[in-house]
């Protein structure tokens, strides 16, 4: 998003000194600042930048969840002046963000006196991604399935480095009992090109205990992932003969409508659950047989 400074007032709580430069010799004012409200639509990581997106020397701060207008010391999440790689002295913060949630965005120059430095540039709020992580380790970052003209596809997965999403699940009946959670979880999407019923599996194919869960998304936020809008799950899954799948794992079939788009989050029963394989996704002509 674009955002202009040139004719912004200084206002707000000064920039705590946590977030000065090494040494803190640096006024601790965000001059000309400029503010924005975000409400968060999922529970994790936000990056928060500047950096390498503006013309002069930035200094970013937010706070929340839910704080009044302007925030103060008590609400403050994090804070940034010189961010790393930053060629021109912005800025870049990472805060955890909760789905629901509102947050202020503060956006300033650095100076040693008033008026401060003041300029023009852009800023990103994205899902942060630690450096392990991988790239569909986030709803925002689903990545595209396509059952091409077989209706039914195979991708090989590994869910390393993947954190935990939300939502939770209180028990269902495709969930064992126990955690509420798909842990360590990577997700995908697909937009149904038919109207019947859709076999998720990976059955004796995955070297973990899985979990698998899928939601149909609403055309408003893709990504606002309520429990309500869970289609199927699957905790230790049964074959098509019924037996139990290896290293409990996961088949799941559920009904889908042409035209929605559906989101699939695979991933662990516990927090230590992780690993890799790979799964099968395909129309079947019948729901006679749904795995849990």
């Amino acid at each position: 998003m674009a955002f202009l400074h040139w004719s912004a007032t200084t206002d707000g709580p000064t920039h705590p000194t946590a977030c000065l430069p090494s040494g803190g010799a640096t006024p601790d004012v965000i001059y000309n600042d400029v503010w924005y409200k975000w409400t968060a639509e999922e529970t994790g990581a936000v990056e928060f930048s500047t950096c390498n997106k503006a013309n002069f020397d930035t200094k970013i701060a937010v706070y929340g969840p839910d704080a009044a207008c302007p925030g103060t010391d008590e609400n403050i999440l994090a804070c940034s002046e010189d961010g790393p790689g930053c060629a021109n002295f912005e800025s870049v913060l990472v805060f955890d963000a909760e789905e629901g949630k509102e947050y202020l965005l503060r956006i300033g120059g650095w100076g040693n006196g008033a008026p401060g430095e003041s300029g023009v540039g852009s800023f990103s709020l994205l899902p942060f991604l630690p450096a392990n992580a991988p790239a569909n380790d986030n709803c925002f970052g689903a990545i595209e399935l396509d059952l091409g003209a077989s209706d039914s596809t195979l991708v090989l997965f590994s869910t390393a480095g993947a954190r935990t999403s939300q939502p939770e699940h209180d028990p269902q009946s495709c969930f064992d009992v126990g955690e509420r959670f798909v842990y360590n979880d990577i997700w995908y999407t697909w937009t149904s090109t038919f109207t019947g019923f859709l076999e998720w599996s990976n059955c004796g194919t995955s070297n973990f205990d899985s979990r698998m869960a899928v939601y149909v998304a609403t055309e408003e936020n893709e990504c606002s992932i309520a429990v309500d809008s869970l289609v199927g799950c699957s905790d230790d899954g049964l074959d098509i003969n019924d037996n139990n799948c290896g290293s409990f794992t996961s088949r799941a079939i559920f009904p889908v409508q042409a035209g929605r788009v559906y989101k699939f989050r695979l991933g662990g029963w516990s927090p230590a659950d992780t690993g890799d394989g790979t799964f099968t996704v395909k129309k079947i002509y019948t729901a006679s047989t749904t795995s849990q």
